[in-house]
């Protein structure tokens, strides 16, 4: 049987590589645009927003981005496990159940902002209207990241790839305007907001326009998304503790003034990710399908280019932390100089979070993840203890 499964594997990689690579060409380019906007827009942001509006927009996103995470529960991940394995109507009522639970959830992660609009108010600077419209924003982004891991599933990465430009033009479009007239960090929180709910509008109809919508919710369906979902939210939850928990300390701590030259040089080195997970995207179905086979030395040879594509991902950081050093002091207004003393920290920081994937691959395929999972949030929260008492002097 392991040898049927390696001549299958084998002919996977040889009757699908050019494919595979041109999805990850679209899915690349999709991201490189959807990160590409917001840093052409950011000398103009800089220049209509004081240090301590984009502190709170980053705030915002901060808020948002953590809620979508850990309020929806990997959904997105079950349905695409599942996209393969069950019937069609078995998927129809996962995908209708998931929006559903989403949607009480969303609710209820309301009605516990409301109770406790003090302390996340204190932590966030931002007022209990805002924090109600970052709710409802991150449970919106859960449902359109189910719509986009469908199509992923069904091998449509133009569709996904439009999708995503769309959302950010879309939300772009709405904060420039609204910023321009005045509006000041209200205005680029309003564009995120309103872009992020009418993407979720057209994935709920495109959802149903395909088929997936429409079935009875179903209690062993929702049991098996809470399933999958429930025992990662310490691994999301470390994900957002990698990119956002640094910001929402530093507003706490020292205000949103501090958090805005921050949140540039956060949004700036953030770059190095990018490079990483294109890199690796390309990478990662080759390596799976060199490790399904019985091939020592298939197996060096992938080693080898494990060590090849981290030294890409090494050189090319380098070069950025050339770049976007020169990038701030030419194009980011002077109020956000400050974000270069951020800046190495960050940068090196990203740069093993980019690096990580190329190793933790040889884990996921061996299933020795519990300890993976286990340390990385605990990790995670050391170091912001630290960071915490180095704030504060303590």
């Amino acid at each position: 049987m392991g040898a049927r499964y390696a001549r299958s594997a084998a002919a996977v990689m040889s009757g699908s590589s050019r494919r595979i690579f041109q999805n990850v060409a679209v899915y690349a380019a999709a991201e490189a645009v959807q990160k590409a906007v917001p840093l052409a827009l950011l000398p103009l942001l800089t220049i209509y927003l004081a240090p301590a509006d984009y502190g709170r927009v980053a705030a915002f996103t901060a808020y948002t981005s953590m809620l979508a995470l850990v309020l929806g529960l990997s959904m997105h991940g079950a349905v695409s496990v599942n996209f393969f394995r069950v019937t069609r109507e078995r998927l129809r009522a996962l995908v209708t159940t998931a929006v559903a639970l989403q949607v009480i959830i969303g609710a209820a992660a309301v009605a516990v902002v409301l109770l406790s609009r003090r302390i996340v108010s204190d932590a966030t600077s931002l007022t209990p209207a805002w924090l109600v419209i970052g709710t409802a924003v991150g449970t919106s982004q859960v449902l359109v990241s189910i719509r986009l891991v469908l199509w992923q599933s069904e091998q449509r990465p133009l569709a996904f790839g439009v999708f995503r430009v769309a959302m950010v033009l879309v939300e772009l479009a709405v904060s420039v305007l609204f910023v321009m007239k005045g509006l000041s960090w209200r205005g680029r929180a309003a564009g995120i907001a309103g872009a992020s709910l009418l993407s979720a509008g057209v994935a709920l109809v495109l959802m149903r326009r395909g088929g997936y919508l429409g079935a009875t919710v179903r209690r062993d369906a929702a049991a098996d998304l809470l399933r999958f979902g429930v025992p990662l939210v310490p691994n999301v939850a470390s994900m957002w503790l990698n990119t956002s928990a640094d910001l929402v300390l530093i507003t706490a701590m020292l205000g949103p003034a501090a958090a805005g030259p921050f949140a540039v040089a956060l949004q700036l080195s953030m770059a190095v990710v990018l490079i990483g997970n294109t890199l690796f995207r390309a990478f990662e179905p080759y390596a799976y399908g060199v490790l399904a086979r019985p091939d020592p030395e298939g197996r060096r040879q992938l080693v080898r280019l494990t060590g090849i594509m981290g030294g890409t991902t090494v050189l090319l950081g380098a070069v950025l932390a050339v770049l976007i050093p020169v990038f701030i002091r030419m194009r980011v207004d002077p109020d956000y100089q400050a974000a270069l003393q951020y800046l190495p920290w960050l940068l090196a920081g990203f740069l093993f979070k980019a690096l990580e994937p190329f190793f933790s691959l040889y884990l996921f395929f061996e299933k020795r993840t519990k300890l993976y999972r286990r340390r990385r949030p605990c990790d995670r929260g050391r170091a912001l203890a630290a960071g915490c008492g180095r704030l504060t002097g303590a």
